[in-house]
């Protein structure tokens, strides 16, 4: 027995016509699924390539395995967050001039509509003429106080994107995100990966 404020139930009388379905409540349903997948469509991340696919990863190890030396729990990788990392990046590279954190709260905005969170923090370094970039833009940031304590904050996921201008130049992007409700599970964002992998560094190109 259904109670009668169901309602997909109608009492007539003292007669009751059990699953009588209100069009219009069904129209209603329809209309706001159909609007929650446009939007959800509309707002979905285009993929955002790498362009050097192994100094990233360079870059994930080196600061990873400085977190683990700390006893601090690694990093897990997000390619939406990668995405963000690296449009910013190559906008540095194609400006070939220093643009600073400068969008930092659209990136964040962005981020924000996939992985809810209470904390975000971004690193940026550049470089040129090293052997080895990703370990010349850790350096740097181990150098500084302010981004050496980023790399140490508590966070639990992030995303590399590195850019090289025509003039050689690499810029680097790291961001740095603390998930609203803690510790997220790989099942939950099976785009994450986690890494046992192991960054540096003129004084002069560390914002």
């Amino acid at each position: 027995m259904r109670n009668i404020s169901d309602p997909y139930v109608v009492v007539i009388g003292e007669k009751r016509m059990n699953k009588i379905v209100q069009p219009y409540r069904v129209a209603i349903v329809l209309l706001v699924l159909n609007v929650c997948i446009s939007l959800f469509c509309a707002h979905s991340p285009e993929p955002v390539p790498s362009a050097y696919p192994g100094v990233e990863e360079r870059v994930f190890r080196l600061v990873n395995d400085y977190r683990r030396d700390l006893a601090l729990r690694p990093l897990l990788w997000n390619e939406i967050i990668a995405g963000e990392c690296r449009k910013h990046s190559r906008r540095l590279s194609e400006s070939d001039r220093w643009l600073g954190h400068d969008g930092f709260h659209e990136r964040a905005t962005v981020i924000r509509r996939w992985v809810r969170f209470s904390e975000a923090g971004e690193n940026l370094a550049s470089n040129s003429g090293k052997d080895d970039p990703a370990l010349a833009a850790f350096i740097q940031w181990l150098e500084s106080p302010t981004h050496r304590a980023t790399m140490e904050g508590d966070f639990h996921i992030t995303g590399i994107g590195v850019a090289r201008s025509s003039s050689g130049h690499y810029y680097f992007t790291q961001i740095f995100i603390q998930p609203l409700y803690g510790r997220p599970g790989l099942d939950d964002f099976p785009d994450y990966r986690e890494s046992n992998r192991s960054s540096a560094s003129r004084d002069s190109d560390i914002r």
